[in-house]
This record gives structure tokens, C-alpha cells and sequence, in this order.
């Protein structure tokens, strides 16, 4: 066949025609790449409109700008309250809310962004306690009836403390609350009572001075010395120990003896019946007391308040006026 075109007169002058119609060609081609450049135009001007919509959804913390997810209430990064809460108790508010359903605190100026994680947290776990649990209040009420309770006491231990110091150990006496708050009371008094009786007893009474005070107290006796200082004759300062016992029969106090130290008294030959019968019965009272102060057997020492509060009635002129109650001690030990 390709013979056959050979030999057609004018056939090669039309092949060489041929590519002449490309003017054409070229024209269809033109139309076909405008579509194309179109086509990418148009998708890169669709992806700046859909993006826009996007950034504007971005919500951001307002205290250290994090990227915050929808209906994310606090910042994972700072932490940050996200969420339109109660001013007074942290507590969430709904829009439209004036009034905090939590505590009750009206909401001039509700804070959403800014606020502090922790007091928020802090004070709506405390609004949402007084509001759920029931304990809070019992705990309340418990601590108002220990604060009463306190009051009372150092209410009533104050104007016991007051009447003692004006040396009136009955209305001290009445006023105390528990038996051993009376007991000490008791026993204050007998110190009290023993120690007017010395001061009458010294040479010169104007130099009294109690130093040290011990009492015991059994089923069927009471003792009380007395460490005092004073004035001899000669103006010198000494201190002697006295020792009172109480009597039955006379419901009173009574001194016993007086000594300077716990060195037993050497009874000689030429002793009359009285010396012998008074060393006899100093040495007695020297053992006893030695076993009081030192031992404390069923005794105990007086404070330096009730020593210190004597000395101050003495002072005061006011010791010499006291009376003995009718109440006994209770038994020591």
C-alpha cells in the first residue's frame, strides 16, 4: 500500500501540507490549559476561606494564651479558670446568673478568665461543703459548746482566784466547780489559818516571810509545817520549820514545835521530866516532818501561787481575819 501512495501524483506535497491546519490545533490547546491554571487558583483561594472560620475558633488562655479545647474549663497548662465562676466561691454560673447557686453571693462583676485555680477550687469546695455536708455544722456546733465550756471554767476559776485573794475562802469555796477545785481550796485555807497562828506566835511578827508549806492528810489526821523566815531577838533573820497538827476535840490547829533543822535532840541525865518529855516530842515531829517533805507519803507540797498569795494576804492585814472552814480535806495519796 505504500507503493500505491508513492505513486499517486501530488500526494507528497499533500503530506508535507498537511501540518499547516496546526494554527488550529494550537487554538484547541489554549482553551484546554486555561481550565487547568483554573482549577489550581481556584483551590488555593477555597483554602484561605475555609481556614479563616477555623482560627476563629481557636479559643486561647487569657493568662498565658494556651490553646484551649472546646468546653475546656481550665487550662492544662497554667491551669487558669476558663468558665464564667462565682467571685466569692469559685463555683461555675450559667449565663444569665446574678445570684451564685453555690453560696448565695450576688455577682456584680462575674470573673471568667485570670482567676486563681487554687482560691477557685479552694472556696467552691468550701461553699459546696456547707452546702452537701451535714458534718460541717455539727463540727461548728461542737467547737461553740467547747468554746462556752472554756468560758465558763476560766470564768469561774477567775472569780475563785479573785475571792482568794481577798481571803475569803468561803465564797472561794462556793464558786469552785469539781471537788478537787474545793479540796485545794480547803487546804489553801488551812494554810491560811496556820500561818496567822505563827505569825502571832513569832517574836516579831512583822517579819514573817513563809518560805515553803507542806500538807498531809490521812483517814484520821491532818499535818501542816510551815518553812518561815523571821527576825530573832536580836534582829537577826532565821528560819525555823513549824509544825501544826490538828485536834479533834477543839476542831482547831494546834503548834506542836518549832525546830532549826532535822538533828535529833540529845536527851541528857540532868534533863527535868518536862525537857525530856519536850525533846521526846520534838524528835517525834522532826521524823514525821522529815517523812513529809522528803517522802511524800500521802502529803504534798503547796504551790508558790498559794505561798506567794499568803505572804500577800499578810501584807495586806487581811491573813489575821481568816477563818477556818468547816469542810475537811480530802485524803492524800
Amino acid at each position: 500500500m505504500s507503493e500505491e501512495i508513492k505513486n499517486i501524483p501530488g500526494m507528497e506535497n499533500e503530506a508535507v501540507e498537511t501540518p499547516v491546519p496546526v494554527e488550529p490545533v494550537a487554538q484547541e490547546v489554549i482553551p484546554v490549559q486555561t481550565p487547568v491554571e483554573a482549577a489550581p487558583v481556584a483551590e488555593q483561594t477555597a483554602a484561605p476561606a475555609e481556614a479563616v472560620p477555623v482560627q476563629q475558633e481557636v479559643k486561647r488562655c487569657a493568662n498565658c494564651a494556651a490553646v484551649l479545647e472546646a468546653g475546656q474549663a481550665f487550662c492544662s497548662e497554667c491551669g487558669a479558670v476558663q468558665k464564667k465562676v462565682c467571685t466569692q466561691c469559685g463555683a461555675e454560673l450559667k449565663d444569665g446568673e446574678v445570684f451564685c447557686t453555690s453560696c448565695g453571693h450576688k455577682n456584680d462583676t462575674v470573673t471568667a478568665e485570670g482567676l486563681n485555680p487554687d482560691i477557685a477550687r479552694f472556696n467552691a469546695s468550701i461553699a459546696n461543703s456547707k452546702k452537701k455536708s451535714p458534718i460541717i455544722p455539727i463540727i461548728i456546733g461542737v467547737i461553740a459548746v467547747c468554746i462556752v465550756a472554756v468560758i465558763i471554767f476560766f470564768s469561774t476559776a477567775k472569780k475563785a482566784e479573785d475571792y482568794l485573794n481577798k481571803g475569803d475562802y468561803e465564797k472561794a469555796y462556793d464558786v469552785a466547780k469539781g471537788e478537787e477545785d474545793k479540796d485545794d481550796i480547803v487546804k489553801e485555807n488551812i494554810l491560811a489559818v496556820v500561818s496567822a497562828d505563827c505569825v502571832d506566835s513569832m517574836k516579831d511578827p512583822e517579819s514573817f516571810d513563809l518560805r515553803d508549806a507542806w500538807i498531809y492528810v490521812s483517814d484520821d489526821s491532818v499535818f501542816v509545817v510551815l518553812k518561815v523566815a523571821g527576825n530573832n531577838s536580836y534582829g537577826n533573820t532565821i528560819i525555823n520549820y513549824w509544825f501544826y497538827g490538828y485536834d479533834e476535840d477543839d476542831e482547831a490547829y494546834e503548834l506542836y514545835t518549832t525546830f532549826a533543822d532535822f538533828d535529833e535532840e540529845t536527851i541528857y541525865s540532868w534533863d527535868d521530866y518536862e525537857e525530856e518529855q519536850e525533846k521526846i516530842m520534838k524528835n517525834l515531829c522532826k521524823d514525821v516532818a522529815a517523812s513529809i517533805i522528803d517522802d511524800g507519803y500521802n502529803s504534798e507540797q503547796y504551790d508558790s501561787e498559794e505561798v506567794d498569795r499568803i505572804n500577800s494576804l499578810f501584807e495586806k492585814d487581811i491573813l489575821e481575819n481568816v477563818e477556818l472552814l468547816d469542810e475537811m480535806p480530802q485524803v492524800i495519796g
